[in-house]
């Protein structure tokens, strides 16, 4: 349904708004960008003053060249209906439409989240070293942030040790950041899965 992909670009849209679209176009969610109207905003419950600026804005969004530029960067995009968009995100308050997807590593698994300081002490990376590796037996994917300090250690530690992981980051995935980890970045692309919203 890569008409979602419209629909998040806007942040009036939420998953509750969408759902409600998708219930008048029987969730031809294609249809309903398709038909998009004034009406359908105001239903919606959007602000009259929006209105006319999300249609004004829409005429200007070309998703196919916006999927040809994803399909360049390797990126792939799973929309909240998506079986492979992970079920514990789509259960909080204001879960992302579409999250934007890097490596190959499927994200319903069982997972852990290590993060923590960007100037850890020796202790602190020891200590993330063997949580993390210790965490193998159980079958855990790693989830951190790819930030310097204990989310670099966390990502090496389970890339090391044949470790599933992704990495969250809170720019897009056309751009790294920080440049430091730009190895790892790719290393993660390999093997696990990078994620940004």
């Amino acid at each position: 349904m890569s008409a979602i992909l419209g629909f998040s670009l806007f942040p009036e849209f939420n998953f509750s708004r969408l759902r409600l679209l998708g219930r008048k176009y029987k969730q031809n969610f294609d249809l309903a960008w398709q038909e998009l109207c004034a009406k359908d905003l105001a239903e919606l419950g959007i602000k009259t003053g929006s209105i006319a600026e999300i249609i004004a804005a829409k005429q200007k969004v070309n998703i196919k060249i916006y999927l040809e530029k994803l399909a360049e960067l390797k990126i792939n995009f799973i929309d909240i209906f998506s079986a492979d968009y992970p079920q514990v995100l789509r259960e909080i308050y204001d879960p992302p439409l579409v999250l934007y997807k890097k490596g190959p590593l499927a994200l319903n698994k069982f997972c852990l989240a290590v993060v923590g300081t960007r100037a850890p002490t020796d202790y602190g990376l020891k200590a993330t070293e063997t949580i993390v590796r210790e965490l193998k037996p159980a079958g855990a994917t790693i989830v951190s942030g790819l930030a310097l300090g204990i989310d670099t250690k966390a990502h090496q530690t389970a890339l090391q040790n044949n470790i599933p992981t992704i990495a969250v980051l809170g720019t897009g995935l056309d751009r790294i950041y920080p440049r430091e980890n730009t190895k790892l970045f790719e290393n993660i692309a390999e093997t696990g899965a990078l994620l940004s919203e």
